[in-house]
């Protein structure tokens, strides 16, 4: 289990625990529909400060094999539906918060595409040791030759994602280069 692959169920468990707490897990029914299809990219969109991270804190922690979350989700509206422990725990996540990547590269642009890629190789060489991605020239190559080597399939979390339009506006280059990477890790077959 590790910070962005196969991370734990905390985030989650703090927003279960907390006085107020709106049930958003039928949303989980409807991403279950979809995983396996053409249609399994989804990007949940809503306006600042309307719980995206708390999604995103919920979505690891039910798909994510590096936690148990059965004792998280008793009770809400996903427990009901008949694809919830097929899918509880199983995956292989990564999870990326975008605007924690920006201040741990210290919200230099030159550094944020290198920082995200270095701490995610990072992860994956750790977490997946029987498969050597050292050759690997991108993310998208590395998480396609362990999805092929070891045969499994990752869901991919990716929380603020939109931080670099927010806080390089002017930066063309800079949001190419973001958009490419996220393009090449989810326009591969793998």
């Amino acid at each position: 289990m590790g910070k962005y692959i196969n991370p734990n169920n905390e985030s989650f468990r703090s927003v279960i625990r907390s006085q107020i707490y709106v049930d958003k897990s039928g949303l989980i029914k409807e991403l279950n529909k979809v995983l396996g299809t053409e249609q399994r990219y989804i990007c949940v969109s809503r306006a600042r400060r309307f719980g995206k991270s708390v999604t995103a804190g919920m979505l690891k922690a039910y798909y994510s094999k590096g936690c148990n979350s059965e004792s998280l989700f008793t009770g809400l509206e996903i427990e009901r539906d008949d694809t919830y422990r097929e899918h509880l725990n199983r995956y292989d996540v990564i999870h990326v918060d975008m605007a924690s990547v920006w201040l741990n590269a210290g919200k230099k642009a030159n550094q944020f595409i290198p920082f995200l890629n270095q701490m995610l190789f990072s992860e994956l060489k750790e977490e997946y040791t029987s498969v050597d991605i050292s050759d690997c020239a991108t993310l998208a190559i590395a998480l396609a030759q362990i999805s092929y080597k070891l045969r499994i399939q990752f869901v991919i979390i990716i929380d603020e994602w939109d931080t670099i339009f927010r806080e390089e506006k002017e930066n063309e280059q800079l949001q190419d280069d973001y958009i490419s990477v996220l393009r090449s890790l989810f326009k591969s077959v793998e």
